[in-house]
């Protein structure tokens, strides 16, 4: 079991702590902050190179049927097991940016629209302006939060949520192609890891017919430490809180809003080489 603490308070709200090298909490917290999007709390990173995600019913229902889409694993963080501390659930997976000194950190949501069978219908018809409202209905894909270490200037530059969701299809091109750019040149080597990657995963879906994936994310990681040659690129289907089968009834044999967004992702990388 990984080197865990109990929640912290701090200017009266209850945190979790993100763990540094020696597994206390982080004094630097922006300097620290590895998680660019979703619900702030959710993550415990551990100092043996993994972490703690809290989940409920349905991810741990995914993680427990793994072994039953063993094809799919290559393409997910190493999962490690399900913990349960203080009467909530987590599960314990691999963490992507192990190890790196100045890790730079995409999260990219995933498919053409936020809503599923399980989607209570009330909120469908939100879901679906929000999807109209951003580049998910038409892309399959948006950009939900980025971080990036600038070597020019020596500083991390950052991209929230909102920012994210009023991007366009240049705008999302533009910040894809400054994700890759660490402020001296544009990493080509690391586009293609994730290329490669992408186009693995494009494989995966396009002969996949048992799984849909809602709001679920692709996210990429590399080491802005390390110069032109020495890092590479991580590329990894996060967040699977949303994962159901796929019914005749749905009308398609495959998960197309997923397809969609690796098409469009793998155009748009292929014109950064």
């Amino acid at each position: 079991m990984p080197q865990i603490s109990l929640p912290l308070f701090r200017n009266g709200h209850l945190q979790y702590p993100i763990f540094a090298s020696e597994g206390v909490p982080s004094e630097d917290e922006d300097e620290d902050d590895r998680q660019v999007a979703g619900h702030a709390g959710t993550l415990i990173f551990c100092d043996d190179g993994t972490l703690l995600k809290k989940v409920g019913d349905e991810e741990v229902a995914f993680y427990s049927s793994l072994e039953k889409h063993s094809s799919l694993s290559p393409f997910l963080p190493q999962f490690h097991g399900i913990e349960y501390i203080e009467g909530e659930t987590w599960v314990h997976l691999q963490d992507l940016t192990a190890g790196m000194l100045k890790p730079s950190i995409l999260d990219i949501k995933m498919g053409s629209k936020t809503y599923n069978r399980s989607t209570a219908a009330e909120k469908v018809e939100r879901c679906k302006q929000k999807d109209q409202a951003s580049t998910t209905a038409s892309l399959g894909l948006r950009l939900s939060g980025m971080k990036k270490f600038d070597r020019q200037e020596e500083e991390y530059l950052k991209m929230g949520r909102d920012e994210c969701k009023s991007l366009d299809e240049e705008g999302l091109v533009e910040a894809l192609k400054g994700f890759f750019h660490d402020g001296v040149s544009l990493r080509q080597e690391l586009v293609l890891d994730v290329l490669k990657r992408v186009q693995e995963i494009k494989f995966w879906f396009s002969q996949n017919e048992k799984l849909r994936f809602t709001a679920s994310s692709l996210l990429l990681v590399y080491d802005s430490s390390l110069c032109s040659g020495e890092a590479r690129a991580v590329c990894s289907m996060i967040d699977m809180a949303h994962v159901e089968e796929i019914v005749e009834s749905d009308g398609e044999s495959r998960d197309e809003g997923y397809l969609l967004g690796l098409g469009h992702l793998q155009e748009y990388l292929e014109g950064l080489l």
